[in-house]
């Protein structure tokens, strides 16, 4: 079961996450917005919780293991199925990208140096994933 006002951020940059908490809450001031730095942490934190977010916004270079390998992770939980899961990352590289819709991700978001741009992308690709659920 999901939490339809849920945002879980993994981020392990602080200048980024802090960025990215200020646009989703500018958006929408009651979503609930959880954050992890460690991408060991991310499945245990999901398998424990309550209720999932709606949504996980999920950045490749991570402390512990790797997005790649914390969307792998996910994506062999079936309790964890209905997630999406959008990449936020700045890599551009085709591998990348191609990489990450093959392991699972339901989107790829590429962060900006421009902060107005990577507020309006974020928001974006948010919207649509709160608004569009999961096909199971």
């Amino acid at each position: 079961m999901t939490e339809r006002r849920s945002v879980l951020v993994v981020e392990d940059n602080e200048i980024d996450l802090e960025v990215i908490v200020r646009a989703l809450r500018r958006w929408e001031p009651d979503l609930r917005v959880d954050a992890l730095a460690d991408g060991d942490e991310v499945v245990p934190w999901l398998l424990r919780a309550v209720r999932l977010p709606r949504l996980m916004l999920l950045d490749l270079g991570l402390v512990g293991r790797n997005g790649r390998a914390v969307l792998r992770d996910i994506r062999r939980e079936p309790v964890l199925a209905e997630l999406a899961v959008v990449v936020l990352t700045s890599s551009t590289d085709p591998r990348d990208v191609d990489e990450c819709y093959a392991a699972g991700a339901n989107g790829y978001l590429v962060k900006s140096i421009d902060i107005a741009l990577l507020q309006s992308t974020l928001i974006a690709g948010v919207t649509y994933w709160m608004r569009h659920p999961i096909a199971s």
